[in-house]
């Protein structure tokens, strides 16, 4: 398997780098998390299995639309004879139709926006969001005055987790004293999160639908003072994240299975290509994960 990380200057503008008949595109919806990072780790073990060349790419920023449509240009024009896409705007629909006409099939990662696409993916958001409530439910009872800090509105999959959440904690009786988006970059959610808890010093517990909203919501509830610091909920397996689970900083995190999302991406979009029947709808695991010896206090 070869797998080749391209430069966004070299997608754009480069030549035509080794087109090969079994290479495949892997374009994700944002750059530089660990979350992101897993989904590729899944799709090179996949392709070194097939034997296939693999071209991966994500822009920097999940909202850039117009990076990933060029992203998305350049996939028949590299020789792929597939995709593996997680796609961040339905602009993008009637650019996967005629990748799909002209037989390169699309399988969609982490995210579903409909059209032409011969697989999906992903989590199953709703009973994820769900399970983030019922575990703070179970963990701190129905007397919360509770926060979500959401990402952004565009962004389907953060949209579900948090609606999800939401409507848990309502049928439960739960006060959910704000709502409010903190922005798809770590740093963005980080000075917008502090600012929601300086000026919500009510908020007893925050839960977060994303890794960059984790992490930005915990770096701000650091800078309070411990007394009034409020409990927080994350989601995705970042190493800082999961560490913060363990010093007691957390109260738990929703953890998906990137890896595999990448892994079966590969594995189905090889099917396609070769027109193998394939799943429409493919779901991967979520759980909870809470402090290590949380369970023998």
């Amino acid at each position: 398997m070869r797998t080749l990380k391209l430069t966004i200057l070299g997608w754009l503008f480069g030549s035509v780098l080794y087109a090969h008949a079994d290479c495949v595109g892997v374009i994700t919806a944002g750059g530089g998390y660990v979350f992101w990072g897993e989904v590729e780790r899944g799709a090179e073990a996949a392709a070194d299995e097939l034997g296939l060349t693999l071209y991966t790419r994500g822009a920097a920023d999940e909202i850039n639309v117009q990076a990933q449509g060029a992203l998305i240009e350049r996939i028949s024009n590299l020789g792929c004879r597939g995709l593996v896409l997680a796609p961040n705007s339905v602009t993008h629909l009637e650019r996967i139709a005629s990748l799909n006409a002209e037989g390169i099939p699309t399988v969609f990662v982490d995210r579903d926006i409909g059209g032409d696409r011969v697989s999906v993916i992903k989590t199953d958001n709703d009973y994820a969001g769900a399970l983030a409530a019922r575990e703070m439910i179970n963990a701190l009872g129905t007397e919360r005055q509770v926060a979500v800090f959401r990402m952004d509105p565009e962004v389907a999959t953060t949209t579900e987790r948090e609606e999800a959440f939401i409507r848990t904690l309502q049928d439960a009786g739960v006060t959910l004293v704000v709502s409010d988006y903190l922005g798809t970059e770590v740093g963005d959610a980080r000075e917008n999160a502090y600012a929601l808890l300086v000026a919500h010093p009510e908020i007893e517990v925050v839960f977060t639908p994303n890794e960059s909203t984790s992490l930005g919501t915990q770096a701000a509830i650091k800078r309070l003072p411990v007394a009034d610091r409020p409990i927080h909920i994350g989601f995705d397996a970042n190493p800082r994240l999961i560490q913060a689970v363990e010093d007691g900083d957390m109260l738990g995190l929703v953890e998906q299975s990137p890896f595999e999302m990448g892994y079966q991406g590969i594995r189905t979009v090889h099917r396609a290509m070769h027109q193998q029947a394939v799943e429409l709808y493919q779901s991967v695991p979520a759980t909870f994960r809470v402090r290590s010896d949380a369970s023998g206090g």
